[in-house]
């Protein structure tokens, strides 16, 4: 029956000259891999999905759908106020649009079912970054010293400039 495998059909991980790595290993999953789909923001899986929501009334929307659509999307949360800055020099200085998606309490989306905290593997100050193709293709797990070095190395890199 097709929907009854969700490892295979949701789980997509793979190396490329297009991802950077964040010095973690690949997750290990204790489940089998091709039945059950585990969310992970490891560089180089599928973004996953977790509801997202504004502090007014409206309609949830889904990562999924905050990130693709042809752009680039790097995802933090509080104390990461400083990747906005880093996204306008890469925009700047290399013509990539990256836009920034902060999650949490007050900020642009909140975090509805607590989902995207569990999933992210990243600190509040950290980022996800995703491609247009919604891979995760970098993530930091804090804010560094030098956010703008940081992100304009990792384009570079994503981007094969490097």
């Amino acid at each position: 029956y097709n929907g009854h495998a969700h490892g295979v059909e949701m789980t997509r991980r793979y190396h490329s000259a297009a991802i950077v790595p964040d010095g973690t290993p690949e997750p290990v999953s204790d489940h089998d891999r091709d039945l059950y789909y585990e969310p992970t923001t490891w560089p180089g899986a599928s973004v996953p999905h977790a509801w997202l929501g504004k502090r007014s009334p409206g309609p949830l929307v889904s990562t999924l759908d905050v990130a693709g659509k042809g752009k680039v999307r790097l995802f933090t949360g509080h104390g990461g106020e400083a990747w906005r800055q880093a996204a306008e020099h890469v925009a700047k200085k290399r013509g990539v649009d990256v836009e920034v998606t902060a999650i949490g309490p007050y900020l642009d989306y909140e975090d509805t079912y607590g989902d995207w905290y569990r999933r992210r593997g990243v600190g509040d100050d950290g980022c996800v970054l995703v491609r247009p193709d919604q891979i995760v293709g970098w993530r930091s797990s804090a804010l560094p010293a030098d956010p703008v070095a940081a992100l304009d190395q990792v384009t570079d890199s994503l981007l094969g400039w490097i």
